[in-house]
């Protein structure tokens, strides 16, 4: 008796196992069909430009930091822009909640044609505060959509994200025109300058 019990608990254990090793969510990452999508000079996208699901984990992407970003981003799915339907649709198996895909972690599609910077650089970032990463085989599917309510992009441009009346369209921005940090630096230094002059002037006065 002992011994079949031992069997059936082996057998039992085996299969949650099995399903736990199964267990995944695919999160389907899209901007709507025919949408249209364009550069910062006004070109429409080509198949070069790539658009990828993932994470920054705690990282916070940002104008000023766009040199990290290649770095810290970890891809949980690609696709490339489609030329036919004008639009990027991918997938990606959250199969883990490891670091960065934990359940709190914030996901992003980033859309750019290369991630060297340099004059020619063309990107743009999309996110929702609701795109957070679900459970694993919690829900068999999530739909990330670059028209659900309240996504916006954090560089670049997204126009109509809520379907109106009007066509909804992308436009991704040229990094040349993104200040790079030491430019932010120079203007800080510059203000923090200004403003010890100004204090000793004052203090002169008194």
């Amino acid at each position: 008796m002992r011994t079949l019990f031992t069997h059936l608990s082996l057998v039992a254990f085996l299969i949650a196992g099995i399903s736990a090793a199964r267990a995944q969510t695919t999160i389907n990452f899209t901007s709507p069909l025919s949408e249209i999508g364009k550069d910062s000079t006004g070109t429409v996208l080509d198949t070069s430009y790539t658009f990828a699901l993932g994470s920054f984990g705690s990282f916070t992407p940002s104008s000023s930091n766009v040199g990290d970003w290649a770095s810290n981003f970890t891809v949980l799915g690609s696709t490339t822009w489609d030329t036919g339907f004008t639009q990027y649709s991918g997938t990606g198996n959250l199969t883990n909640n490891n670091s960065p895909f934990t359940t709190s972690n914030q996901g992003f599609v980033w859309g750019y044609n290369t991630q060297t910077i340099g004059a020619s650089t063309e990107w743009i970032l999309l996110t929702n505060t609701n795109w957070t990463f679900p459970t694993v085989g919690s829900s068999p599917t999530v739909n990330w959509t670059s028209n659900d309510a309240g996504t916006y992009a954090a560089l670049g441009t997204l126009n109509n994200p809520d379907g109106a009346s009007a066509d909804p369209y992308l436009q991704t921005a040229n990094l040349s025109a993104v200040p790079e940090p030491s430019t932010y630096a120079l203007v800080a230094g510059v203000a923090c300058l200004g403003y010890m002059m100004a204090r000793r002037r004052r203090a002169a006065q008194i």
